[in-house]
């Protein structure tokens, strides 16, 4: 679960900086440094693919931002997020369907465009919790007031196959959302994840090799 939490990260790093330095041509015919954000990481991760002026008077610095729904398209934050549709600079959660079309609605039940809640993530709802990764294999079947599946009390985390798989045995809360979490070294060195890839040590809740 510490793929969630990430509306403010998402809206921070929608302008993220072009930098001054030579880039090479984003696309055909384009150069200077619209072409240098086309080049970077965050066009592909944010759809950051544009270059932005500087938002005060007097502001020569440049920034990248999203421009265009293709910009948003062809972005992590869509195929994972969802967020595929392009507002007011950023890429955000446009429709149920580009929501049913991301990882995050197999794997975290989060299926459902809801901007009222979430403008950059796609949020789950009772039904899709069921029958989401999260749930059969994670023990998160309840949706949650922030629209997030999440565990209803600690025996479900203990009855999911990731605790015996990977030490995710007891329920804690993050950023308000009740996750099931390996809580300590014990909880990892009892897993399979342990037996088998030597991921025996807890950090951040997870069973990492140590």
């Amino acid at each position: 679960m510490r793929r969630m939490f990430g509306s403010s990260l998402l809206v921070a790093l929608a302008v993220s900086a072009c930098g001054s330095g030579s880039g090479g041509v984003g696309s055909a015919g384009a150069s200077g440094s619209g072409a240098r954000c086309a080049d970077k990481p965050a066009c592909r991760q944010i759809g950051a693919c544009a270059e932005k002026p500087g938002a005060l008077a007097g502001d020569t610095r440049a920034t990248c931002a999203p421009a265009t729904e293709a910009h948003c398209r062809q972005s992590h934050l869509c195929a994972v997020f969802g967020a595929c549709a392009f507002k007011n600079d950023a890429c955000v959660v446009g429709s149920d369907e580009d929501c049913r079309a991301s990882k995050s609605c197999a794997a975290e039940g989060r299926c459902k465009a809801d901007p009222a809640l979430n403008a950059y993530q796609c949020v789950a709802t009772a039904h899709d919790c069921q029958g989401a990764k999260i749930c059969t294999e994670g023990g998160m079947c309840r949706v949650g007031k922030t629209g997030y599946c999440e565990a209803e009390n600690e025996e479900a985390c203990q009855k999911a196959p990731d605790c015996k798989h990977k030490g995710a045995c007891h329920l804690v809360r993050a950023s308000g959302v009740a996750v099931c979490r390996a809580k300590g070294d014990d909880d990892c060195q009892q897993s399979e994840a342990c037996k088998v890839d030597r991921a025996c040590k807890a950090e951040d809740g997870v069973c990492t090799p140590g």
